[in-house]
């Protein structure tokens, strides 16, 4: 774990905790501001205009008068949780991507900082972490491959990151610790609330051997705004997507278009030919290109094992092993066109393929 970085100045610290405790997570009149000015000027800002009733931080202004930033960070450290800001050594710089990455359904922008519980360091976890995201209500196709994935991308070096919902979400972090390897959850809420609650144990095991994340504070409720704004952190400390499994209108394809908005790669694992009418994705017929909506394969291939399809540049950025991860020596050597080192679905035939943004979706 790293600990707050020397050039940091308190009193930006604590005005950021102000705000985080005070503003939806990425509610993009903040961290735009904050981006521009820094935390201090926004928050005086925000505070004067407690006082003009028409004024849109109205209510802002209001909530940061209840807020003592010193009790908020002593009370957050008793329970085992830091705030980690930009400029701190354990904050990713990937993250800074999200200034100018858009807004989507209101929310973008730089958190203003991120709560974050357990032993690991973020900036070195999100180095070469992939998200794996999908449907709460995940076929047992679904999940299976969600695991085997997850197992795999863990035994190459790779940090799993997901939002621990049910379904894929779930399967993706199972697999991950599975395999003794790292994985992080992101939350629509507090780092101290497990969400769903049958999840409690799962966040636990989580928080032993990675991280849980979240830009809402401690004691945080999920909402569907804070959802909307999880998805793009998830997207944000990854180097690409993996969607598993979604459906037409779902936050798993929010974090896709994330994805795309940052120029970070998005992938599919479309289903199986002998499930297609089972579940929300099909495999691509090679006679029919671009059938699928959101899901444009750029090539077919059909393998034992899993291709990234979009070149040797995405392959190797993505899931590129790192040196010494879980094995006694460096990771395996991956074939320049995909994964021909994984044993993921031995069994199967697969199809992974680049997402592109589409009018309509079906997967």
């Amino acid at each position: 774990m790293s600990t707050p970085h020397a050039d940091v100045d308190d009193a930006d610290r604590l005005a950021r905790v102000k705000l985080s405790s005070a503003i939806e997570p990425g509610d993009l009149r903040v961290t735009g501001l904050v981006g521009e000015l820094g935390a201090v000027k926004v928050l005086d800002y925000l505070e004067a205009a407690g006082e003009v009733e028409n004024h849109w931080g109205f209510t802002i202004g209001h909530e940061l008068a209840h807020v003592d930033p010193g009790k908020v960070l002593e009370q957050a450290v008793e329970r085992g949780i830091r705030f980690v800001i930009p400029g701190d050594a354990e904050w990713p710089d990937r993250l800074a991507g999200l200034r100018g990455a858009g807004a989507l359904h209101d929310r973008g922008g730089e958190p203003v900082g991120l709560w974050i519980r357990g032993a690991g360091d973020l900036n070195r976890l999100a180095a070469n972490a992939v998200a794996v995201v999908g449907s709460r209500a995940a076929t047992s196709y679904g999940t299976h491959q969600a695991t085997e994935l997850s197992r795999d991308l863990a035994t190459m070096g790779h940090t799993v990151v997901s939002g621990l919902a049910y379904g894929v979400d779930q399967a993706a972090h199972r697999g991950a610790l599975l395999a003794g390897g790292p994985t992080i959850a992101v939350m629509p809420c507090g780092v101290d609330r497990p969400y769903p609650a049958a999840h409690a144990q799962l966040l636990e095991a989580i928080a032993d051997r990675g991280l849980v994340v979240a830009e809402a504070p401690p004691g945080a409720a999920p909402t569907r705004a804070r959802f909307l704004a999880r998805n793009r952190i998830v997207a944000g400390l990854t180097e690409g997507t993996v969607v598993v499994e979604g459906a037409i209108r779902s936050g798993t394809l929010s974090m896709a278009r994330w994805a795309e908005a940052l120029h970070r790669p998005v992938m599919g694992v479309p289903r199986a030919r002998h499930q297609r009418r089972l579940g929300r994705c099909e495999p691509a017929d090679p006679a029919r290109p671009g059938q699928h909506g959101h899901h444009r394969p750029g090539g077919h291939h059909r393998s034992r094992h899993p291709r990234l399809l979009g070149g040797e540049r995405s392959a190797r950025r993505v899931l590129r092993p790192r040196a010494g991860a879980l094995a006694a020596g460096p990771g395996p050597e991956l074939d320049p066109a995909g994964l021909r080192a994984s044993t993921m679905s031995p069994t199967a035939p697969l199809w992974i393929t680049r997402c592109r943004r589409r009018p309509r979706l079906r997967c």
